[in-house]
């Protein structure tokens, strides 16, 4: 949830979060991918009359490489501020195309989908600000190579590819045709 709301509050024309029917959304806010720990005996059963599901790691990723990727993120809700690990969006489009793949439940279909164009936006937002002098080339190839490595049909969005192209940098106009960065 954290990831489509981030999404939704950019508003980045080329990377809309589709509009879900009422099927759809309570498909999305299956209770599996909203909260996880690595310590699963500190995780409570119920949040009021919510029961909590637990991310099913350990397809592809393990609990601990999860929090080795993840992101800290600070959050204001009703007054209170908190901060808490965020699992990195390219964790988890890994682990929902893989439970695609083995269980096949609606929910990670529409959980990859999504990811998959968090990863997209991510990789045209820093390679502008690699164009404006505000992020090393060399971290967004870093970056861009490991996101490219697991998802490797990212390139064949025309929007994501249009921007990267647009950026107008030698190396990542390399990257999005697909030859070696120089």
């Amino acid at each position: 949830m954290f990831y489509r709301d981030q999404l939704e509050h950019i508003n980045d024309p080329d990377f809309q979060v589709r509009v879900y029917g009422n099927e759809e959304e309570k498909v999305w806010l299956s209770r599996d991918a909203d909260f996880a720990t690595t310590e699963p005996a500190e995780m409570p059963e119920l949040a009021g009359n919510l029961p909590l599901g637990r991310l099913q790691m350990g397809f592809l990723v393990s609990a601990e490489e999860f929090k080795a990727n993840a992101r800290t993120v600070e959050i204001n809700w009703a007054q209170f501020n908190f901060t808490m690990l965020i699992a990195d969006p390219l964790d988890l489009w890994r682990e929902k195309e893989a439970a695609t793949t083995r269980r096949s439940r609606p929910q990670d279909i529409i959980h990859s989908e999504f990811l998959g164009l968090t990863l997209q936006w991510e990789m045209a937002y820093y390679a502008g600000r690699v164009a404006r002098g505000e992020l090393s080339v060399h971290s967004w190839l870093s970056r861009s190579n490991e996101v490219k490595t697991r998802y490797r049909s990212i390139l064949n969005h025309p929007k994501l590819r249009d921007r990267l192209l647009a950026v107008n940098v030698p190396d990542i106009t390399n990257f999005a045709q697909g030859a070696a960065p120089s």
